[in-house]
């Protein structure tokens, strides 16, 4: 044991203490108090006390896009999101592409859809952008068509078709593993969930959902792919919930989404699914829902978070860093598309 000063020491000889050549007991106490005893009740300091607590999740405004747009296709690829098609101001689709640069917070736009489409499907893996499905016209025909946009060369080429023609499907991906569930055709709501592989270019069917809608946000986390909201023939605010086991390939109902609605955006966060705004709010004279609401797989919950900035629908949701990003959308139940684009930063 060695004492508080730099010279003096305490040794054991022959069982007794001695210090200094004598027997000094009460010095060796003395010693003892001021090392604060050996084993004993009192705490020691400790080496690494907490720091700050983290920052709240906050909303930022980022800069706006170039165009109004609603009913849009949302990829991202590095620091690059892109926005694809979607409804202009005059109800008609288009075929524009924005690109948005987290890192300068700037926009530029890109080589255009070969198609004006909205409602589509879009992902983004292996450094391409897939966009699936959607609507060419206002008849309600959807198409099956697969695009896929090359960054390296500015180039649309055709994929291969869809096993189905549907618009406002919800899209999701786990590593090369494309997910496209749900979705509509002339008024008929789709169930089925469909895989894509971008290796293969191979289509897989999966079981159904129980419960099928169009207008649905999708997501994987815990193990499984999460399906939530939507609307169906009974209803625009749906709060169903669904989760479909990637290794056992079977569906089982999750609690249910606290705030039914449809239209929504959705991104993972780690073990949370988030679900930002969507339609339609009887509440509000836009009718368009603000709440943004999670379910996380580590309690099996859901949970309420911050308010959108910009409540609106028609939109998507793009995970860089700590940011969940989502450009333009509409500001009124129906149409009334915005280049506003925010950004949701979670901070714990």
């Amino acid at each position: 044991m060695r004492a508080a000063g730099p010279t003096r020491r305490a040794f054991v000889t022959a069982g007794r203490f001695r210090f200094n050549g004598g027997t000094r007991v009460a010095a060796l106490l003395a010693l003892l108090a001021q090392a604060g005893g050996c084993g004993g009740s009192s705490a020691p300091a400790n080496p690494n006390p907490p720091g700050p607590a983290p920052a709240p999740d906050q909303w930022v405004r980022l800069a706006n896009g170039p165009l109004l747009r609603q009913e849009v296709g949302v990829a991202a690829i590095g620091n690059l999101i892109y926005v694809i098609g979607g409804f202009t101001a005059a109800t008609q689709p288009a075929n524009d592409v924005q690109v948005y640069n987290v890192a300068t917070d700037t926009w530029t736009t890109t080589t255009p859809l070969p198609v004006a489409l909205h409602h589509p499907g879009a992902a983004a893996v292996g450094g391409k952008v897939y966009v699936f499905g959607g609507f060419p016209d206002l008849s309600g025909q959807a198409t099956d068509q697969t695009f896929i946009f090359d960054p390296a060369t500015l180039t649309w080429t055709a994929g291969p078709p869809m096993l189905e023609r549907k618009g406002a499907v919800a899209v999701a991906v786990q590593g090369q593993r494309i997910f496209v569930a749900g979705g509509v055709n002339n008024g008929a709501r789709a169930a089925s969930l469909h895989e894509f592989n971008p290796g293969t270019l191979a289509w897989t069917v999966h079981p159904s959902m129980t419960t099928p809608r169009d207008h649905l946000v999708a997501g994987v986390t815990g193990g499984g792919l999460l399906v939530v909201g939507g609307r169906n023939n009974t209803g625009n605010e749906l709060r169903v919930a669904e989760f479909f086991n990637l290794t056992t390939l079977s569906w089982s109902l999750l609690p249910p989404m606290t705030t039914g609605r449809s239209g929504s955006a959705a991104a993972v966060f780690g073990t949370r699914f988030y679900v930002f705004g969507g339609e339609v709010n009887a509440t509000a004279a836009s009718g368009v829902f603000p709440q943004t609401e999670y379910f996380d797989t580590a309690d099996n919950q859901w949970h309420t978070a911050l308010p959108m900035l910009t409540p609106k629908h028609g939109t998507g949701a793009a995970v860089i860093a700590n940011r969940i990003i989502l450009p333009q959308g509409a500001i009124a139940a129906g149409i009334g598309p915005t280049n506003s684009c925010e950004a949701y930063v979670v901070n714990q």
